[in-house]
């Protein structure tokens, strides 16, 4: 299948082009978002790809789907195209991950886009790093700032569990169970041309 599909694009690549397009729109429409995304790649469509990868981000996130987004963001970096909440998401799965440095770089793409959220998650970084201080001034700066962006009950048991921490929890083996994604509001999924 490869060795063709490389003959074809030697020697028809409008029409190679064509029929990645094609299928890419048929995954779509049945909700195969990976299969979709690839097409969208092999066509060089990198803004439908990222457009793609926009509105699956989040729930691929709770779906689990931790390698795809990562795989996506590599393969959308080495095409130059940004994806702001793709960066997002992969920002989560660095944190989770303890990769600290690879989730601030991926913010540092994605805050002009998710805004509040990204400071949420560096809260949690600096949290998972110990640097508490750090962690409570980000979510009093968050609170005062942004208070209709995010949900105020989640930022008090965040502010809770990070004061918690830094007066040196008696279990030292205990953690905070909130998530940066547990404080979001859930977004509606966008469709293709919407704007």
């Amino acid at each position: 299948r490869d060795f063709l599909q490389r003959h074809l694009g030697a020697t028809a690549p409008e029409r190679y082009v064509s029929l990645h397009r094609q299928a890419a729109r048929w995954f779509h429409q049945r909700d195969r978002m990976e299969e979709a995304f690839e097409h969208h790649l092999a066509a060089g469509d990198y803004p439908q790809a990222a457009e793609l990868a926009e509105q699956c981000a989040l729930a691929f996130f709770g779906q689990g789907k931790l390698e795809t987004l990562l795989r996506w963001r590599r393969e959308l970096a080495t095409a130059h195209t940004p994806s702001p909440w793709l960066a997002y998401a992969c920002a989560m799965v660095h944190s989770d991950r303890y990769a600290y440095d690879e989730a601030e770089a991926a913010l540092q793409e994605a805050e002009p886009t998710v805004g509040p959220r990204a400071t949420i998650q560096r809260a949690f970084l600096a949290q998972q790093r110990g640097h508490y201080h750090e962690a409570l001034r980000l979510v009093d700066v968050l609170s005062a700032a942004h208070p209709g962006h995010v949900r105020t009950v989640g930022l008090r048991e965040l502010h809770r569990d990070v004061a918690h921490a830094a007066r040196g929890a008696e279990n030292e083996h205990a953690a905070p169970t909130l998530q940066a994604a547990d404080l979001e509001e859930p977004l509606p999924r966008r469709r293709a041309g919407d704007g």
